[in-house]
């Protein structure tokens, strides 16, 4: 059995750590969470730049690395829904424009179309925004707590990021939902 790589395995650690992250946030361990929500962040950079430098890229890592993005948003928005964090309409539409492209691959893959998932500019500046914007709302939470005193400067000044960042993260996940609706129907009709 070949071995699954240093990339993969930072990949599995990164996906085992994801349901955590509501038990602490709502448990009110908002230093964990945060914990955990950073590794995610910085593991996912990490695992990437390795699979790149050690020439480690794989099948399953192909697989597992959107599969651990995709399962990060979708708990994170929906903790921070649940806990009246975030507005439900931003929580349904983040849900619902993944569960959009999910479908549309599957509808493809179904008519037997060829697809080259490679995530777009506008993708990567979704992602940009939304994690952002999990960062902004994590990690006022924990400053929140009483190590930190609200009086900080850091503590109001991410508070203040919070409207703007979930504004940017509404209007690029529309942008990229119809993006991506469009490059579905180019594929289908054989435009792509």
């Amino acid at each position: 059995m070949p071995s699954l790589g240093l990339p993969n395995w930072i990949t599995i650690t990164r996906l085992a750590a994801i349901p955590f992250l509501p038990v602490f946030y709502l448990r009110d361990r908002y230093d964990l969470a945060f914990f955990i929500l950073t590794y995610a962040g910085l593991s996912d950079l990490l695992d990437g730049a390795l699979a790149r430098v050690l020439g480690q890229r794989t099948k399953l890592g192909a697989i597992l690395d959107p599969t651990a993005d995709k399962l990060l948003m979708f708990v994170s928005f929906l903790t921070l829904g649940w806990a009246g964090a975030l507005p439900i309409w931003l929580v349904v539409m983040v849900i619902f424009r993944d569960l959009l492209i999910v479908t549309g691959i599957f509808t493809l893959k179904i008519r037997h179309k060829k697809l080259y998932i490679r995530p777009t500019y506008l993708s990567k500046m979704t992602t940009f925004f939304q994690l952002l914007l999990l960062f902004f709302c994590f990690g006022t939470a924990y400053l929140s707590t009483d190590p930190f005193p609200q009086a900080s400067g850091l503590f109001p000044f991410m508070k203040g990021l919070i409207p703007p960042s979930m504004y940017l993260t509404s209007f690029f996940t529309v942008l990229t939902g119809i993006h991506y609706t469009l490059i579905g129907f180019a594929i289908d009709r054989g435009r792509q």
